[in-house]
């Protein structure tokens, strides 16, 4: 099962815990919803640098919050969060950060 299929099975899930179960179980339903789509990679928000045109700030698509730098000369970017990981400090968001990716 593909993590999109996961989140349209617990959307269909959950019209029918509203009716038969505590709203406790519909709000963990939700939870989960939002964790899921998370782990979506999205493509980030990319901001030209005015001083240096080779340099890019790149921003999360969900909360806004500055991710990382890409420099477009040198090939290379620089994530600010502890691993370097191409994941959002901030709200969690999968962030796909793949040159290639950026370059399109």
């Amino acid at each position: 099962m593909t993590t999109q299929e996961a989140i349209e099975t617990l959307k269909l899930m959950q019209g029918q815990i509203e009716w038969d179960y505590p709203m406790e179980y519909a709000a963990a339903v939700d939870m989960a919803v939002d964790a899921l789509q998370k782990q979506i990679s999205e493509k980030p928000i990319i901001s030209i640098n005015v001083y240096d045109r080779d340099l890019r700030s790149l921003y999360c698509p969900t909360c806004g919050m500055c991710i990382g730098l890409w420099n477009k000369r040198v090939r290379t970017i620089d994530m600010h969060n502890e691993t370097n990981a191409h994941i959002c400090a901030q709200c969690g968001r999968a962030i796909d950060c793949g040159i290639e990716r950026l370059e399109e």
